[in-house]
């Protein structure tokens, strides 16, 4: 038997709603890929704030205004040998500035 490994330091953060943040996580594996990036079990590649980068073995987290619902644990699906493998990669939350629970309705709120 024979333990597959798939190394990378798991990123954690707390953003600031409204805020720019971008955040680069490498990874590593042998002969492997990394395919999808989900977040609450979709897909969360179609935002365009997250890039894999196959040549270097990194992913790239580019939100030039963090939302809520960008709030999330990233979990990277890699394949390998035609089997597929799920870890963690990111566990990013948000922060709001000005207290409040993160919601639409106290954000809506704190702008009037």
């Amino acid at each position: 038997m024979h333990i597959y490994v798939i190394k990378t330091s798991r990123l954690t953060a707390a953003v600031d709603v409204g805020a720019g943040f971008e955040q680069t996580l490498n990874f590593s594996c042998s002969e492997c890929t990394l395919n999808d990036v989900r977040c609450r079990g979709e897909s969360a590649l179609p935002w365009g704030g997250l890039a894999i980068i196959p040549q270097t073995k990194m992913l790239n987290f580019n939100f030039p205004r963090f939302e809520d619902q960008f709030s999330c644990v990233y979990v990277g699906v890699f394949e390998r040998n035609k089997r597929t493998y799920s870890k963690i990669l990111a566990v990013i939350e948000s922060h709001l500035v000005n207290g409040g629970c993160g919601c639409y309705q106290c954000r809506a709120g704190q702008e009037a």
